[in-house]
């Protein structure tokens, strides 16, 4: 330990910078490595600012290598199939070095082979896998490679393997049998495959032998309601229901949902019809039915269904009539989550004895969050409560406003060597940089779980330690406040320095920039959201390219880059919208969104704006990052002095 304290107060250049994460600075560092931990966070943030090609300057001759930078330099080549000729002779001596993942690496090889066109070889590695997951893995690339280069002759040495899956199986047989001209054998083992798994993509791409109302099911069950929705159009028929009503639902054509729903609702499972009555309450009151719409969704709704609850205050809002007014007089909250989204319209609404009744209903139910709220909406109308929640949602925004936040000046914890020799393998992918697996080698124990944080911390992925430093946080012993040393670590600064500099010249505030970059990404560089954003700060890359001109998906991944475009975005949002929790909420929903909810939502009460967001993902972002603001705040003074 006496080692690492005083390698930790003697920082050269490179470890310096790297810690503040200045990624593109420290690829140029290689002249100024002194060892191989200089060297690992070299190509580390070669890895990060996306310069294989300088790796690859700087690593001439890569027979010699120690393991960990090893590593390090087949992370920076693992980005690209430019360099699969490489990558496999260091999979292959890094198998060899590394008796604990020989499994992982043959798996990585089985890939990386068949990205050569040399599935003879991958063949001999994927033989070799024992451990289910890198089966499935491995199965699933070589079947891939299979459909993709039409190479059906590799289908029966897959098929004589015993760990191949029935969806597989099926699958592989079919391949065959199209080969063979067998057309009927192939069309019925596609109808099987849709039958037992209509939502495997296996089963999508032989879904052009099947009859037309399989066909449509199969789509629906992938995700391809446009498809479905289509076929399900012009067979005209009354099978698979549900599935037709929701394909309509999310294609958005509420006309027809309520239609088909109307016509097919007698073909539905009682649990379907009982599914389906939030999409069918939202659907009529879109086509113009709002009492017919709230029907339904007050059933879910007193269900304790979150969703439905909001839909209805939603409702009230925005429909004026006598009849909703009237209607709103006579609705029955039995639920928790209905009580405090009727609380949240009746206060809105500055029916301050309606909401204070409703909002003490809201305190007792199993949502601790709700509760909280229901607490703090009560101080606001001059009701104080001593009715605390069970548990503590520490980090909860209005926990936070609500009771404070208790910051502890215990002592860091040392980390035994028993539990960093325990990490051994999550070192090794850590720096490889497969933060997936490395997750699947941390033991649930403290000692463990906090040398994984600052194994994270030592290596830049700050993702991994937020998780990891969450995951200690709930496992330590409670002791009336979060402590500073771990605070740091679920709050990182890392990014710190290079966000002050451009949110000056921007005229932005640091502490919203690293807050919402934390929200939004984790401080993942390279995280790529399921909507297509991009990078630390999630950018939209037509957002990208209104910004710069030349960025590309692939540039917004450097981090120096997309810190710069996110900051002037934010800055250009925070124009238009000086308020900042409209600022945030452009920034996350759209700037059309926020010009929309500030007519619809009208009240200076700006937090009771958030609360009345329609968007779940908005409302606690917007949240969230109001909480990590106040964080920041503290631990930014805290480094200053």
């Amino acid at each position: 330990m006496l080692i690492f304290l005083i390698f930790l107060l003697n920082k050269g250049p490179i470890r310096e910078n790297f810690d503040k994460r200045n990624f593109w600075l420290v690829s140029t560092m290689w002249e100024n490595a002194k060892d191989s931990e200089d060297s690992i966070l070299v190509l580390i943030s070669c890895r990060m600012s996306l310069k294989t090609k300088r790796a690859l300057d700087f690593i001439k001759d890569d027979n010699n290598l120690s393991t960990d930078v090893r590593l390090a330099f087949t992370s920076v080549l693992l980005q690209s199939n430019q360099y699969d000729s490489i990558v496999v002779k260091n999979l292959k001596t890094l198998a060899d070095s590394i008796g604990e993942l020989k499994e992982y690496f043959y798996m990585r090889l089985t890939e990386k082979l068949l990205n050569l066109d040399e599935p003879e070889e991958a063949l001999l590695y994927l033989k070799e896998l024992k451990t289910t997951r890198y089966q499935r893995i491995a199965l699933k690339s070589f079947v891939d490679y299979i459909w993709n280069k039409k190479k059906v002759e590799f289908a029966d040495t897959l098929l004589a393997l015993k760990s191949i899956g029935q969806e597989t199986r099926i699958f592989l047989k079919a391949l065959k049998a199209l080969s063979n001209s067998d057309t009927i054998n192939a069309r019925n083992l596609a109808k099987e495959l849709a039958k037992i798994k209509p939502d495997s993509p296996y089963a999508l791409r032989l879904a052009w032998l099947i009859d037309d109302t399989l066909k449509a099911y199969v789509h629906y069950s992938c995700g391809n309601y446009k498809e479905a929705d289509s076929i399900f159009s012009k067979i005209k028929t009354d099978r698979y229901a549900f599935a037709q009503i929701m394909s309509a639902y999310r294609r958005r054509n509420y006309e027809k949902t309520a239609r088909i729903y109307e016509k097919l609702k007698n073909k539905l499972s009682e649990q379907e019809r009982k599914n389906l009555l939030l999409q069918i309450g939202y659907s009529y009151w879109k086509t113009g039915k709002p009492i017919k719409g709230l029907e339904y969704l007050l059933f879910v709704a007193n269900e304790d269904n979150e969703a439905a609850a909001r839909l209805v205050t939603d409702i009230l809002i925005k429909e004026n009539s006598e009849i909703i007014e009237q209607y709103r007089k006579n609705v029955v909250a039995r639920s928790q989550k209905l009580s405090y989204s009727l609380g949240l319209y009746h206060f809105f609404k500055n029916d301050t004895v309606g909401a204070e009744t409703l909002f003490i209903k809201s305190l007792t139910g199993r949502d601790k969050r709700i509760a909280i709220r229901a607490r703090y909406y009560l101080k606001e109308l001059g009701r104080d409560n001593d009715n605390y929640p069970d548990e503590e949602l520490k980090f909860d925004y209005f926990y936070i406003l609500d009771r404070g936040f208790v910051i502890t000046n215990e002592p860091e914890p040392e980390v035994p060597k028993e539990a960093f020799e325990k990490l051994k393998i999550f070192k090794y992918l850590l720096i490889l940089g497969d933060q997936a697996e490395a997750l699947n080698h941390v033991l649930p124990e403290p000692n463990v779980l906090y040398g994984a944080v600052k194994l994270a911390e030592r290596y830049g992925n700050d993702y991994i330690r937020i998780k990891l430093a969450l995951d200690y946080h709930s496992l330590i012993p409670e002791k009336n406040g979060t402590p500073l040393y771990l605070l740091k670590h679920i709050f990182p600064t890392n990014y710190y320095e290079q966000i002050s500099t451009i949110a000056n010249f921007y005229n932005v505030r640091p502490e919203i920039v690293i807050a919402l970059m934390r929200e939004e990404s984790r401080f993942n560089p390279h995280a790529v959201s399921p909507a297509g954003a991009i990078g630390l700060m999630q950018v939209i890359p037509v957002t990208g390219k209104r910004i710069l001109r030349e960025a590309t998906p692939d540039s917004l991944l450097i981090p120096d880059l997309n810190i710069t475009i996110g900051i002037k975005y934010l800055s250009m949002l925070s124009d238009s919208f000086p308020n900042l929790i409209h600022t945030l909420c452009a920034y996350n929903a759209g700037e059309s969104r926020i010009r929309e909810w500030k007519n619809i939502y009208n009240t200076s009460n700006q937090l009771l704006f958030v609360e009345l967001i329609p968007f779940r993902e908005t409302r606690e972002y917007v949240q969230r990052i109001l909480r990590s603001i106040i964080i920041y705040q503290y631990l930014l003074r805290g480094e200053k002095k």
